[in-house]
């Protein structure tokens, strides 16, 4: 194998002074900036080091020619799609004509056909025998890359409507009419008793009842479709009790897989979440949805506000439930999601969002 060539991480030029100029180059026409290690929150994905984001054929990267774009993965379906809005958005102001990925549920064609605009997606990996050269790097926090940190709401919604909607293999998708979709989020925020990820608070079933109770008002709907990967969050016992004794009509899906809860929650028109890329990105893709309601604040709402009329945010009128970025999954926090006083939550229809 040539000495010119890279792997991800650089290593088989056997030249280290070679390969920062490689990643120093590529980075200085992309013009990506490098964050100090004392600005940079502890978790890795923050920090940018530059030796690993070249790759590819060491030349071509010296030159700062950029070929190609190479996501890892990085969570799941909900940050996949945030990951490619952002490597659409970088590829097109810089003119990189193809992005690989190893995303399992995206097809390897777009509905669309040839009408589909570049980027290409390309699954899989760039062979390390290329002449070419690219970053690889999660897109996912945007700090770092000027064409991502300036995308404004109504560009980031036409990347999706424009590209992504194409990939999606779960559209079209018929209305739930006669529905309220809840979606509760369970799995490693329920499950891990040491360091679940803390950033995603549970909101308390009392926002939940809240929003159901104003969606039932706007709507005269009275089928409830809670939509979760298990029962682990206490919420979804508590807001399955509260429906049926108001006389609602329950949807629990016992036979639940990813596809089907990613296809329930792209046919509602009513959806209600918490804290979680998935359903808001899910929501963006959406081509039904009329009405969505959030818990605090959310990843993409000024997005979903610029494009949505109705957008509500619930919240903690005094501020006393669990604070963000404080999860972690102690009983007394479990407690508070079935206990939070229903008096303590406002709801308000949202003219701005309040992201991340």
């Amino acid at each position: 194998m040539s000495g010119d060539n890279l792997n991800p991480r650089l290593s088989l030029s056997g030249n280290r002074r070679l390969e920062e100029e490689a990643a120093e180059a590529l980075c200085a026409v992309a013009g990506v900036e490098n964050i100090p290690r004392e600005d940079t929150p502890k978790n890795p994905y923050f920090y940018l080091d530059r030796r690993y984001h070249a790759c590819g054929n060491l030349k071509r990267a010296k030159s700062g020619k950029i070929d190609f774009i190479w996501l890892p993965i990085h969570g799941r379906i909900g940050n996949h799609i945030i990951q490619l809005v952002y490597a659409t958005a970088f590829a097109k102001a810089h003119g990189i004509p193809k992005i690989y990925h190893d995303f399992e549920w995206m097809p390897p064609t777009s509905r669309l056909g040839e009408e589909q605009p570049s980027p290409a997606y390309l699954r899989g990996r760039p062979s390390l025998l290329t002449r070419e050269a690219g970053f690889r790097t999660a897109f996912f926090y945007k700090k770092q890359y000027p064409a991502i940190r300036d995308l404004t709401p109504g560009q980031y919604a036409q990347i999706l409507r424009d590209h992504l909607r194409g990939y999606a293999p779960w559209l079209p998708v018929p209305p739930a009419k006669d529905m309220i979709t809840v979606n509760i989020r369970g799995g490693d925020i329920m499950k891990l008793q040491k360091n679940p990820p803390n950033h995603y608070v549970s909101p308390p079933v009392s926002f939940y009842i809240k929003a159901v109770e104003h969606a039932l008002a706007e709507t005269g709907r009275n089928r409830l479709d809670i939509v979760s990967e298990d029962r682990s969050n206490p919420a979804v016992d508590a807001l399955e009790y509260w429906a049926r004794e108001q006389g609602m009509d329950v949807v629990i899906d016992n036979e639940r897989t990813v596809e089907r809860d990613i296809r329930r929650l792209l046919a509602a028109e009513y959806l209600i979440a918490g804290f979680t890329t998935f359903a808001e990105s899910l929501a963006l893709l959406s081509e039904n949805l009329k009405s969505f309601y959030y818990f605090r604040y959310g990843w993409k709402i000024d997005t979903l506000v610029a494009g949505l009329e109705n957008v509500y945010r619930g919240y903690d009128s005094d501020e006393s439930y669990t604070p963000p970025n404080r999860w972690k999954n102690t009983l007394e926090q479990r407690r508070a999601i079935v206990d939070f006083p229903i008096e303590k939550i406002g709801l308000d229809r949202c003219s701005e969002g309040r992201d991340l």
